[in-house]
This record gives structure tokens, sequence and C-alpha cells, in this order.
């Protein structure tokens, strides 16, 4: 019989173990950026540069974490975006809360804030749940009457105020409700299936005072996480009116073509947000960030990654340490590509107030097909653009 792993002696002598590691893995020919010069328009103060930490929790991240903000402030970066979270255990009955090892305690949170802080960063809090297997499931699997609902609130009430305590005890600046999981929570909401997912008749009273709840606890800024669709464009939230800005999700489809360069990526990035996304800003009158989302794939630029059965998987399906998938293909050039072309598309559209990078993630570089840029060709050029965006150089 040949055991796998490794044989330790049990005598009282001490055992070394020597471990030969030959290569990295997603870092075995590390990819350099060109970069391209461009005249970027310095913007007024307080436009926000940032970088969304992904969601993946593990206790012994916290070793990692100062580095990880140094790494976030040397890109430029005025602003990091923390997602810590709760986990929904059971469904019916609700039951949501911190599970130990899996979601950062306050202790935890408050550590990185205070890590985050002492480099000059700016914290922005956004509150991210987890599931058991997907947020789909959930709300395919829920009852959804009138007491389910009642229960939701209530516990997803508890979860914001909870982050909004977090972020007055420690100085963050922002916390950021909502999320593309949130969905069939808001008005004329729909289940993953298309179908209508009976939301209580006064939703929006609901969130007015869930928004109202939070605002007692916290005085700075809260901003809404809005998925980019074209129907949640057009048919904006009452309750926006009470947010300080949006905080726009955004992973939209930039080209079909798998031969679409760079240039298009940039002009149909720039349709997007003229005829899409600024009518809403303007409507709603307040400051609109864009957060930015496409994983290092030869596709990501379709905005979609095939499931293999005709459909698309969701970004997060590459984070690590999910299962890599092997039906998709490695292309950091094209990640950089778009982030590149967004830019561009930015720097000429004065009304968009931020951008923001998602995916972070912290405890390694990695140049994986996940959408953290991290030491990925796609960070050199936020490190050349964000500090030419806020001024820091001229």
């Amino acid at each position: 019989m040949s055991p796998r792993g490794r044989q330790a002696g049990t005598s009282l002598i001490g055992q070394d173990i020597q471990d030969t590691v030959n290569t990295w893995k997603w870092f075995e020919n590390p990819e350099p950026a060109t970069l391209v010069g461009a005249n970027i328009t310095p913007r007024a103060s307080g436009f926000l540069t940032g970088i969304e930490f992904q969601s993946t929790y593990r206790p012994n991240w916290s070793y990692y974490a100062p580095q990880a903000f140094a790494n976030t402030q040397a890109l430029g970066a005025n602003i990091a975006v923390l997602t810590p979270s709760w986990t929904y255990t059971n469904i019916s009955p609700l039951q949501f809360a911190p599970a130990p090892g899996q979601d950062p305690l306050w202790i935890d949170s408050a550590i990185m804030i205070s890590q985050a802080r002492s480099l000059g960063l700016n914290i922005a809090i956004f509150p991210t749940p987890k599931f058991p297997a997907s947020s789909s499931d959930f709300w395919l699997n829920a009852p959804r009457d009138a007491q389910w609902w009642q229960e939701w609130f209530a516990a997803y009430q508890a979860f914001a105020v909870n982050y909004a305590d977090l972020a007055n005890q420690t100085g963050a600046q922002t916390l950021i409700l909502g999320g593309d999981w949130v969905s069939p929570a808001l008005s004329n909401g729909k289940l993953p299936d298309g179908n209508p997912s009976n939301v209580p008749a006064d939703i929006d009273t609901q969130w007015r005072s869930v928004i109202a709840n939070v605002r007692e606890h916290f005085k700075g800024k809260i901003l809404w996480a809005l998925p980019y669709t074209k129907s949640n464009l057009e048919t904006p939230l009452d309750f926006l009116k009470d947010m300080d800005g949006i905080y726009l999700l955004w992973s939209a489809s930039l080209s079909k073509n798998p031969s679409a360069t760079k240039s298009d990526y940039a002009i149909e990035a720039g349709r997007l947000l003229d005829n899409e996304v600024a009518p809403l800003a303007s409507l709603l009158g307040k400051p609109l960030m864009l957060a930015v989302a496409y994983p290092s794939t030869a596709d990501s630029a379709s905005g979609c990654i095939p499931d293999g059965k005709g459909g698309c998987l969701d970004w997060t399906a590459l984070n690590e340490p999910n299962p890599e998938l092997g039906s998709v293909s490695l292309s950091l050039q094209t990640q950089a590509d778009i982030y590149e072309a967004i830019l561009t598309a930015v720097n000429t559209r004065q009304w968009i107030s931020g951008f923001v990078s998602r995916g972070y993630y912290p405890p390694a570089a990695l140049q994986d097909k996940s959408a953290s840029i991290h030491s990925k060709p796609a960070a050199d050029i936020l490190w050349y653009w964000y500090p030419r965006l806020t001024g820091a150089i001229k």
C-alpha cells in the first residue's frame, strides 16, 4: 500500500520535511504590460480610484492584508472597498449570521480597516452575503410568502446596521448597500428563472425604512450597488433618491467579436455610458462610480463566461479558490485592453465620479483567469491612470 501525502515519524525527535517548489502556479511566465501614453484629464478632488477586495475570506489572510493594502496604495488608489460577509445557513426558517472561519468577525474587519487607514487609504464597506450553494438557488427555494419576507427584511436590516456600526466606529467614509444578489427583493423583482419574486406591495417603503435605520447608525456616505443591465437603468428605484450615489456594477459586453480591438471596446463602452447610464445619472442627480469586473480570459469582452450549457457563469466563478475551468482560455492582455478602453471612455465623461476595480485577491499575486488584477498587466494600466486621474502626477 502506498499512502498519499507526506510520511512523518512518531518519535520525540523533531523531523524536517522539505518541499521543493519548481514553479508557481499562475505565475509561470509573467507577462509585462505595454503602456501607451494618453492625455488624461485630472479630475476634481473627490474622484474615487479604488480597489474592491473579493469577499472570499480565510482567517490566515490577515497576515497578507498589510501587503495587499500597500499594493493598493502603490497603484494610486485612494479607496479600498472591503466586502465582509455573513452567511445564509438556512432558507426557512431564515438563518443569517457570521460563520466563524468563513466570514470575518468584527475584530477581523476592524483590524483590516485600521491597516488600510494607516496607509492613507479611504475605506468603503460593501457587505456581501454568502450562500450554501448560490444566490439563485437561495431565491428559487425560498417560500417568499408574507412572513418570510418580513423575516428577510429584518435580517437584512440587522446585516446592514451591523456594518453601519462598524463603519462608524472604525472611521470608514462610505457604506455600500445592495448588490446583484438582491435584485429579487426589489420593486418588480424577478427570480433568476424570470418569474416574479412575489415581493410585498410596500417594497419601496421597506427599503426606505432600512436606509433610514442605517443612517441613524452611520453619518457617512451611503451608496447603492446597482448591477448594470438595461432594465435596471430604465426603471430606477424610488428609494435611490435617498442614497448618496450609485456604485454601478459593470461587466457589460463590449464586443462579441473575438477580433475586436481596444479601440472597439472603448467606442462601445462610451456608447453604453452615454445612451444607457448617463440618463440615470442625470435623473437622480447623484454621483456615479463605475465598479468594473472583467476576468483575464479570451472571451471576457463578451460579458459572458460560457457554462458549457449555452448559458453564462457569473464572473466570480473564476475567483480563487474555485476549481479551474479548463474550457476558459487565459488572456491577461484582453483584461488589460478592456481596462484601458473603459478608462479612455471615462476620461472624457466628467459626470462619472469614480472608477473601481473589483475582485482583487489579497493573499497572492496570481496571473490566473479571475477578475483580480493583483500583479497582472491590468494593474499596470491602473498604476499609470490612477495617479493622473487624481492629479497626483501631472
